[in-house]
């Protein structure tokens, strides 16, 4: 994460090796911008979220400030203003200007603007003005990020309401292949981002609030001071906001502008060293060109195969053009540049690039702020694991220290729990016992009407056959008694009377057998319930209401039962069916 008052989007620039961050000896930079290194993207994009700036664009589109400005002629107005200035300062001052009125206010706001941020602020106004979302090329990225920067700072010159503070997804993000680390392995995501220099401090934004939010999100802050503005007192601010914001110190700064007065480079250097802390804990200073170091690479690669023709170097709005006039001069640069020779001309670009000393700044960003980094995240998330284990371990001792007993209480805890058993066994041993007798009587009387049955058959046979004599008679054959009759007539007489005999008695039988079923039932009822009345009156109270109320009614019911236990007809079937 980069920042200064000047140049950082310049070594930015040089970083990705492209033109595509605004930059120039202007501030630039007003809202930040991700910027991203993605390997093997063919061409850079950039997406923005329009949400932030929809309402802001809207103000500027009702409001119509640049309209009235460029409609407005304020020779008058400058007039008085310097008038103004020299009236003496005990009169009372005027009410705020109204910025939606008056043109006079509206031209002390726009009046110092770049021409190109009072275009774009005309081009805001108009309906048809779209802000762009998602685009590709250097040129349109440029454009757009343009817009941005612009938007923002019309917001805050002409008092539009703005969200200053939007969580850093929410910024613009810039997806581009950084062209110094091609050839290098990276682990993660390798991501920069442009800030708003020192000096933008207004409104509800503040430098100082916006690093001790991002410390906590990134994982290096790198400042870039420019060697150029020394002079300037709020970069000295830089040591206290960085270590506010992230605890320690950082651990690179990059001087640019190393190109420019020679003569005091160390001097300044030094400075630089002890504003940030010269002991072993300071962070290491860089100093470089990016700008010239920029010029060098640009020139190198145009160089790599043949020496380019004189008018595409000679150009002063070229990039290539600081590295040129470096190397050929002033005085005769088209003589000069004939003279060198291809591998000559490469060397001499290589001497300025090397003194720019922009890749020994690369180097220590990607050999030791990248690795630092990632130990940093790393010890971030081993930190974040172990507070979430830690948190689980409270919780479950928190669970077992509810469900811990101690000695005494788990003996008389597992007594009740014996007592409660005995009674259960004992209880079902009841029941078993119970059963058992009234199987036992059931099957002996079962067993008794089988031996009558037997003996009514014979009394019916030897009654008919006495009845019947001597129509029927007996003779035995093999052992056998088998039975003779006189006839047809004599042989029907004798079945009807001995079915009738049977069915007499056989009826009595019956009767006497449902009686005992219903008299065993009735007993074994009567025992169950008068057994377990006893049984939960014994259970002791536990000094719990709705236990002893619930115990009370449980009696209660059983105690109106007892004696009134009866078989329902289909019981009744059911029970002779079986037997």
């Amino acid at each position: 994460m980069l920042f200064n008052h000047r140049r950082k989007s310049t070594f930015l620039n040089t970083l990705v090796g492209r033109s595509i961050l605004p930059s120039d000896e202007l501030p630039e930079t007003s809202w930040p911008c991700r910027v991203r290194h993605s390997p093997q993207t063919e061409h850079p994009f950039l997406d923005v979220n329009p949400a932030l700036f929809l309402e802001a664009l809207g103000t500027l589109q009702t409001k119509k400030f640049g309209t009235k400005a460029r409609e407005h002629t304020f020779s008058a107005s400058v007039g008085s203003l310097e008038d103004n200035a020299s009236e003496d300062e005990d009169k009372p001052r005027a009410p705020p200007p109204d910025l939606e009125n008056d043109p006079r206010a509206i031209y002390e706001k726009l009046v110092d603007l770049q021409p190109k941020t009072r275009e774009n602020l005309l081009r805001f106004e108009k309906e048809n003005f779209v802000l762009r979302t998602h685009v590709e090329g250097l040129e349109t990225i440029h454009e757009v990020l343009q817009e941005l920067n612009d938007i923002v700072r019309l917001c805050i010159r002409l008092e539009v309401p703005l969200d200053l503070n939007a969580e850093p997804h929410l910024w613009p993000l810039l997806t581009v292949e950084f062209l110094s680390l091609r050839n290098r392995r990276l682990e993660g995501v390798f991501e920069f981002v442009d800030l708003p220099g020192i000096s933008e401090n207004f409104n509800k934004f503040k430098f100082e609030h916006l690093i001790s939010r991002l410390s906590k999100e990134f994982t290096n802050i790198v400042p870039v001071i420019s060697l150029k503005e020394l002079a300037l007192p709020n970069w000295e601010l830089l040591p206290g906001i960085i270590n506010n914001g992230t605890g320690s110190p950082p651990p690179l700064v990059v001087c640019t502008h190393y190109d420019t007065g020679a003569d005091r480079l160390d001097e300044k250097v030094e400075k630089v060293k002890r504003v940030f802390g010269s002991d072993a804990r300071g962070p290491q200073i860089i100093p470089c060109s990016p700008k010239m170091g920029y010029s060098a690479q640009t020139l190198l690669s145009m160089s790599m195969h043949e020496k380019p023709a004189f008018n595409l170097l000679w150009d002063e709005t070229s990039v290539q053009y600081p590295c040129a006039k470096e190397i050929l001069g002033a005085g005769e640069p088209e003589l000069n540049y004939r003279n060198f020779s291809r591998e000559k001309w490469r060397q001499s670009i290589e001497k300025q690039l090397e003194k720019s000393k922009l890749l020994c700044a690369f180097d220590c960003i990607t050999r030791d702020i990248v690795p630092n980094a990632q130990r940093r995240l790393l010890i971030s998330d081993n930190e974040a694991i172990r507070k979430l284990l830690k948190d689980i371990g409270d919780e479950l001792k928190h669970e077992l220290r509810g469900t811990r007993r101690s000695r005494e209480k788990f003996e008389a805890e597992y007594k009740k729990f014996s007592e409660k058993k005995e009674m259960l066994l004992r209880m079902l041993a009841a029941d078993t016992g119970v059963d058992y007798a009234l199987k036992e009587s059931l099957l002996a009387y079962s067993a008794a009407l089988q031996k009558e049955g037997d003996l009514y058959l014979k009394k019916s046979v030897d009654l008919a056959i006495k009845e019947l004599s001597p129509k029927v008679g007996i003779r035995s054959e093999n052992g056998h008694e088998v039975l003779v009759f006189l006839n047809r007539s004599s042989h029907d007489a004798f079945y009807d009377m001995v079915h009738e005999e049977l069915s007499s008695r056989l009826s009595t039988t019956q009767e006497s057998y449902i009686y005992l079923i219903r008299d065993l039932i009735q007993r074994a009822c009567n025992g169950r319930m008068v057994a377990l009345r006893n049984d939960i009156a014994d259970i002791p109270q536990d000094g719990s209401i709705d236990t002893d109320e619930l115990k009370e009614v449980v009696l209660e019911s059983i105690t109106s039962r007892e004696g009134k236990c009866y078989c329902s007809p289909s019981s009744e079937t059911f029970l002779l069916h079986d037997c």
